[in-house]
């Protein structure tokens, strides 16, 4: 983009030189030149505001892409915060299970006095805790 405003800067400045070669001979080969020279500045011109409309366009996709993305990222990372308090949560009420288990294995283990009394089906119930 930049060389295509570089070259229509000095196509204009041509187009001004000759044009001060025609006010100072009069010559009509010069002026004819300067009036091609002015048609291809104008087409050029022209070229270059449709690339610019162009590379508009593009960019304002571009732009509208990146942030339909942003907000995709957005619900991404809010949706892993939340899975991981979940699991924080979860960990935290394993832990507090496992120490209550640990607590009635404790319990029934070290009761060698016997006086907890517990049916064949309650101690069936609590066999995992020997494990």
């Amino acid at each position: 983009m930049d060389t295509t405003m570089v070259n229509l800067w000095t196509l204009f400045e041509q187009l001004v030189r000759r044009m001060e070669i025609i006010n100072e001979g009069n010559e009509s080969i010069e002026f004819i030149q300067v009036v091609k020279d002015f048609e291809d500045f104008r087409k050029k011109y022209q070229r270059t505001n449709q690339e610019l409309e162009k590379f508009k366009d593009l960019l304002l996709k571009a732009e509208t892409g990146r942030s339909a993305l942003d907000v995709k990222l957005k619900h991404a990372r809010n949706q892993v915060d939340v899975e991981i308090k979940r699991r924080q949560r979860a960990e935290a009420e394993c832990a507090k299970l496992e120490q209550q288990i640990q607590l009635i294995r404790d319990i029934l283990m070290c009761d060698t006095s016997g006086s907890i009394q517990l049916s064949e089906e309650q101690k069936s119930a609590l066999a995992f805790l020997n494990r």
